[in-house]
């Protein structure tokens, strides 16, 4: 008898303990619509009610600020795409951000008035196979980040690549917003 609980004793102080996180605990939101580690190996979860950063033990909530140009700038967050890099874009009603994880706060919105791209319901983010980010939404475009770490919306890509990727994206339930290279 000894020699279990002894054992059951060792077992308690190697478990790790469950926690459940809800919107009355932590979460802004219940409704979660996309989970992605980031380049910082935090979790981020995008929510319609904010962006969190989860460090292991507790959550960092970021949320529109009309008093801060470097604040999220919607709410409502669609999708999240992380690069070996250490960019972590962020999809959301209003268009796509970039964190900065140096000042803690995000880009103002990717924009190309020339190509049509301006502020706009943003759906997915998707990294391609060269770096790039492709992006889906009320436009779609693709997003190259240069060596200085600038943000460079470039032309839309086809319609016929456009339907296919759409269609991908709709069909997924339960999607990875990138995946490990």
């Amino acid at each position: 008898i000894l020699v279990l609980i002894a054992c059951c004793s060792i077992q308690c102080v190697f478990a790790q303990f469950n926690r459940l996180f809800t919107s009355d605990n932590e979460l802004p939101n219940s409704l979660i619509n996309d989970v992605a580690e980031g380049p910082d190996e935090m979790i981020w979860v995008a929510t319609e009610d904010g962006l969190c950063r989860f460090d292991g033990s507790s959550f960092t909530t970021y949320r529109h600020d009309p008093k801060n140009p470097n604040s999220l700038a919607n709410n409502f967050v669609r999708s999240l795409c992380a690069d070996e890099r250490g960019h972590l874009l962020i999809a959301t009603l209003s268009g796509v951000q970039q964190y900065r994880p140096q000042s803690d706060d995000f880009t103002p919105i990717v924009a190309n008035p020339a190509i049509g791209v301006e502020e706009s319901n943003v759906n997915h983010i998707l990294l391609l196979s060269n770096g790039d980010f492709f992006a889906t939404g009320n436009n779609t475009f693709t997003i190259h980040i240069d060596e200085r770490g600038e943000l460079q919306v470039l032309a839309n890509v086809t319609d016929d690549d456009v339907a296919a990727i759409q269609t991908y994206l709709d069909a997924t339930p339960i999607r990875v917003s990138c995946p490990e290279t």
